[in-house]
């Protein structure tokens, strides 16, 4: 359901791909709180990151901006390729059957965290096997209603206004 980027700047990367991939427009959150962090079996409270999400077609674009020197998912990626694509994303509500079916193919927890309505996700390494990452994202009807306002705004968007706050 979503591909997401390790990007240098949202701004800039917001506006390349609405230019060469018709995607838009971006929601930005400044912000982006995570509870209960875990990066490689740490925990994890200093990591200071900004996202923007939109569509192309039906597919949720994501990119990622790292505004500190944290250790993170994020970092690993840039350091062994530098900045692109970072992970596939799934969203199910079998959300601990999910993480355990991809832990007994090989794929091993690298970052996991609540969003702010509640909701879990975790990254898998999967580099040896999809030269990415896999985000699994746990169902809610809060977690659907973000993606699918995003999505009725890509949809009815006119061009204008590429880029738009998050509360």
């Amino acid at each position: 359901m979503q591909m997401a980027y390790i990007v240098e700047s949202l701004e800039k990367s917001i506006e390349h791909w609405s230019t060469f991939n018709a995607a838009g427009p971006f929601v930005i959150m400044d912000s982006f709180e995570i509870d209960n962090m875990r990066y490689r079996g740490q925990e994890c409270s200093d990591l200071d990151i900004r996202l923007a999400l939109g569509y192309s077609g039906g597919m949720c674009i994501e990119f990622i901006e790292q505004r500190c020197d944290t250790p993170s998912v994020y970092k690993d990626v840039i350091a062994q390729r530098g900045f692109g694509f970072h992970h596939w994303a799934l969203m199910t509500d079998k959300f601990d059957t999910e993480v355990q079916r991809y832990q007994n193919a090989g794929h091993s927890v690298c970052f996991s965290g609540k969003v702010a309505v509640g909701e879990r996700y975790v990254y898998l390494d999967s580099d040896p096997q999809l030269h990415s990452m896999i985000e699994i994202i746990e169902y809610s009807p809060e977690v659907e209603e973000l993606f699918s306002n995003i999505e009725t705004m890509a949809h009815e968007w006119d061009g204008k206004q590429l880029i738009q706050y998050a509360p």
